[in-house]
């Protein structure tokens, strides 16, 4: 029964992803040396409009989670979770 709970519960965390806009994370690349995790890159007018829109927790931060897709791709989403 927990199983088929946490298999609902999952499967409405991701119908409800809020992505980001005009930010993505690009892994490093091969010949970059191994300190260097990855990029992000901004797109400064979309990134602006988008993040104007969202709301921030109570210190004033929006967290951001990198997320791996079916095609191995990093995406990036907004973290809503809060304790309860």
């Amino acid at each position: 029964m927990a199983d088929g709970i946490k298999k609902i519960k999952l499967r409405i965390i991701m119908e409800n992803k809020k992505f980001t806009k005009g930010v993505w994370f690009n892994p490093r690349k091969e010949r970059q040396p191994e300190f260097i995790i990855g990029q992000l890159s901004i797109q400064h007018e979309t990134f602006l409009d988008w993040i104007n829109t969202q709301n921030f927790d109570e210190k004033g931060y929006i967290r951001l989670d990198i997320l791996m897709s079916k095609e191995n791709k990093p995406y990036l989403v907004v973290n809503e979770w809060k304790k309860q």
